[in-house]
């Protein structure tokens, strides 16, 4: 009585969302969020970064991937992710070896 009886096993994928470990003189964000698949990524940054870009689903699985280049000031991206499923995603972007993400919920 009191104890733990163990009645199952499964596993937990922890995904660690925003975190800022930073990109040098950038911030960036999406809108809408939630959003029904048009998706504004905007930029503002003090130098410009060449990014790889992906979108993950919740399962770790890569959706899309492009390279993408940001300049100088205030920039932003339209991305069409009308063709996905509604859920959680996540739109990484990775420059070298530091990675930042953001979560996003598509629905219509």
């Amino acid at each position: 009585q009191g104890g733990w009886i163990p009645s199952e096993t499964f596993n937990i994928n922890v995904w660690l969302t925003d975190i800022e470990e930073g990109f040098a003189g950038l911030t960036w964000d999406l809108k809408p969020n939630p959003s029904n698949g048009q998706v504004q990524l905007s930029f503002v940054s003090d130098q410009q970064h060449s990014f790889t870009m992906r979108i993950v689903n919740l399962h770790g699985q890569t959706i899309a991937q492009r390279e993408l280049k940001v300049s100088l000031g205030n920039q932003s991206e339209t991305l069409d992710m009308s063709h996905l499923a509604n859920g959680i995603y996540f739109i990484e972007l990775t420059e070298g070896t530091l990675r930042q993400s953001r979560k996003l919920l598509l629905m219509e």
